[in-house]
């Protein structure tokens, strides 16, 4: 732990020994303005960058997650670039522009997955496999998208409901 317990800038580290890709729900929101997450297949972790408008504590960050943390104090915005040049399999990249006024929702985010083509499979047979896994992986992250689209258009038409 670092001797500063508090500041702007976190990086936690969490295991991942899943074979599925993590998606964005491994991200807590913890009152951030920006989280970077990185997967890595060869370290099996992801490690997430956080950035807060004013410093927390390290315990801020630790508690949001059920799992094993290693947290590392980021002195400073600056020192990001060490972070983006780190090699990942998978990455997720959100920046709070606004703030959703339903409770227990996320800040809305911009987001981009960007699968690193380093890791490609060379063989027919490997290509297969890494499809089969792709294609599994983009149902399971349809269905959670369909179940939250549920979840809202639920609480429009309770609201609506509320109005009449």
């Amino acid at each position: 732990m670092d001797s500063n317990p508090r500041a702007r800038c976190w990086i936690a580290t969490v295991p991942w020994p899943d074979a599925e890709f993590p998606t964005s729900t491994v991200i807590p929101d913890i009152g951030q303005v920006k989280a970077h997450a990185k997967f890595s297949r060869e370290n099996d972790s992801v490690s997430i960058w956080f950035t807060f408008v004013n410093a927390v504590r390290s315990s801020t960050v630790t508690t949001a997650f059920n799992t094993d943390v290693v947290v590392r104090s980021a002195r400073s915005a600056d020192s990001s670039s060490a972070f983006e040049s780190l090699p990942f399999d998978w990455e997720w990249r959100f920046l709070g522009d606004t703030l959703d006024t339903v409770p227990c929702q996320p800040t809305k985010m911009n987001v981009t997955h960007v699968p690193d083509s380093t890791h490609a499979p060379s063989s027919p047979m490997s290509m297969l496999v890494h499809s089969a896994k792709e294609i599994s992986r983009i149902r399971k992250r349809i269905n959670e998208l369909d179940e939250e689209l549920g979840v809202h258009i639920k609480r429009a038409k309770d609201c609506v409901a509320q109005l009449d």
